[in-house]
C-alpha cells in the first residue's frame, strides 16, 4: 500500500473517530505521518513570579511557588495532498499534542490538543515552476488544558466553584488563501472566519467569540541573495458574554470587542551557502472601540539564523524581544496603580542530527523572560527537550 493511500485511511479514520484538543503548529510532514516524542524539562510549570509581591487585587500579600518537573510531549501530524486533476488538490491535515507530565501532582499542567485542516486548492495558472493558486477549506481545532493558578499550581475557584475548566474549547471555520509567485513582486491575500466555544461553567461568563481576520503579504527579490516581506492584517474578536470595561477599569453592560491592525516587515537573507539570516519586526495595535480601556500597541524584533553545519546536522537560533504598551489600563486593574505594561525576551535553540531518510535526533532549548507592572504574570521559565522524530 502507497503512502497516498496510507494518508486517505489515516485522514478518514480520524474524521469519523472522537478527537481530543488542538494547536496551530506548522504542516511540515511529508505526505505521510510524523511522530515526534521526547523526553523534556520544565523549569516553571505553572509559570510562577520568581519573587513573592503584594497582590494588590486580591489585597494580600502573595509568596510564589515555582514548581519544575519532567514531561513527555508527543506529537503527531498527518498530511494529504491528493491531486484530482490538474488543477486541482484535496489537501487535508491532522495535528496532534500531548503534554504528560510524569510527577502525578502536576497532571493539572497536562495539556491535550488537536488540529483539523481540509480543502481544496485550484490551480490558476502556471509560468514555468510558479504559479497563482488559490485554496479554500475548514479548519477544526480542540483544545483540553486546566485553567490553574500560577502561584500555587491549584486549580482555579471562584468562591467554591470549580472553574480549571474554563478555558478548555473548540473552534471551527473556514478559511480562504490566494497566492500569486508567477508575479513580480509575489503577493497573496488571506482570510479567515470561525467561532470559538469554550467549556461551560455555571454562573461564570463564558469566553466564546467570534473571529474574523483578513490581510496579505508582497514579496521583493532585493538580490539574487535577499528577500523582502511586507504583511498586514485586519481582525475582529467579538465576545458573545463578556463585559467591556469603562475608563476606570469598571465592568460595563456593553459587550467585549477587540480591534487588530497587525503590521509586519521581514527580511530574508542569505549569508553563505550554509547560513540563512532572517529579520522580522512586528507593529501591533488593538482599539477598544467602547471606551479604550484594553487598547494597547506590541512592538517586536525577532532574529532567526538557520546553519547547516553539513547535510546531516542543522543548528536553528531563534530570538525575540518585545514590548506590549496599555496606554489606558492599569496594572492589576486598579485605577490607583500604575500603567500596565508587558515586555519580555524569547530565545529558542534547536539542534537537528538527519540519522537517515525518515529518522531524526533533535535538542532543543527555549527560555522566556516576561516582565509586567502586573507582577502576577511576570516569570522565567526554560524548557530543555531530547527527543526524535520519524517520518512514515
Amino acid at each position: 500500500m502507497n503512502r497516498s493511500k496510507l494518508a486517505w485511511i489515516g485522514l478518514l479514520a480520524v474524521l469519523v473517530s472522537p478527537v481530543y484538543g488542538a494547536d496551530d503548529g506548522e504542516d511540515s510532514a511529508p505526505n505521510g505521518w510524523e511522530a515526534k516524542a521526547a523526553l523534556a524539562f520544565d523549569s516553571n510549570i505553572y509559570r510562577a513570579p520568581s519573587d513573592p509581591y503584594f497582590d494588590v487585587a486580591a489585597g494580600a500579600p502573595v509568596d510564589p511557588k515555582v514548581q519544575s518537573g519532567l514531561f513527555l510531549p508527543v506529537r503527531l501530524r498527518g498530511k494529504l495532498d491528493h491531486s484530482t486533476n490538474e488543477d486541482n488538490r484535496l489537501q487535508g491535515s491532522v495535528l496532534l499534542l500531548k503534554d504528560l507530565y510524569l510527577d502525578s501532582k502536576y497532571r493539572n499542567a497536562d495539556n491535550t490538543k488537536f488540529l483539523m485542516k481540509f480543502g481544496n486548492e485550484h490551480i490558476i495558472s502556471r509560468k514555468r515552476s510558479l504559479d497563482k493558486k488559490f485554496y479554500v477549506g475548514f479548519k477544526y481545532v480542540n483544545n483540553i488544558d486546566s485553567y490553574v493558578d500560577r502561584d500555587t499550581g491549584d486549580e482555579k475557584l471562584v468562591g467554591t466553584t470549580d472553574i480549571s475548566q474554563r478555558y478548555r474549547y473548540t473552534q471551527s471555520g473556514i478559511n480562504f488563501d490566494y497566492k500569486s509567485r508567477t508575479t513580480s513582486p509575489q503577493y497573496s491575500f488571506d482570510m479567515d472566519l470561525y467561532n470559538r466555544k469554550y467549556e461551560k461553567i455555571a454562573g461564570i461568563k463564558e469566553y466564546d467569540y467570534g473571529y474574523f481576520n483578513m490581510g496579505g503579504e508582497v514579496k521583493f527579490r532585493m538580490a539574487r541573495s535577499s528577500k523582502l516581506g511586507m504583511s498586514y492584517h485586519y481582525y475582529t474578536i467579538s465576545y458573545d458574554e463578556l463585559s467591556a470595561r469603562d475608563a476606570n477599569a469598571a465592568y460595563v453592560n456593553v459587550l467585549r470587542e477587540f480591534r487588530y491592525h497587525d503590521i509586519g516587515v521581514h527580511l530574508r537573507q542569505r549569508l553563505s551557502k550554509a547560513m540563512v539570516l532572517h529579520l522580522d519586526y512586528q507593529y501591533k495595535l488593538r482599539q477598544d472601540p467602547y471606551q479604550g480601556y484594553y487598547d494597547y500597541t506590541k512592538n517586536k524584533l525577532r532574529t532567526r539564523l538557520k546553519y547547516e553545519i553539513d547535510p546531516r546536522q542543522m543548528l536553528k537560533l531563534d530570538f525575540a524581544v518585545w514590548h506590549r504598551d496599555y496606554p489606558n489600563a492599569f496594572a492589576y486593574d486598579d485605577p490607583n496603580e500604575n500603567q500596565k505594561k508587558y515586555y519580555g525576551t524569547h530565545l529558542k535553540v534547536n539542534y537537528d542530527y538527519q540519522w537517515d531518510d525518515t529518522k531524526m535526533l533533535f535538542a532543543q532549548l527555549q527560555h522566556w523572560n516576561e516582565n509586567s507592572s502586573d507582577q502576577r504574570y511576570q516569570f522565567d521559565r526554560s524548557i530543555l527537550w531530547l527527543g526524535g522524530t520519524w517520518e512514515f
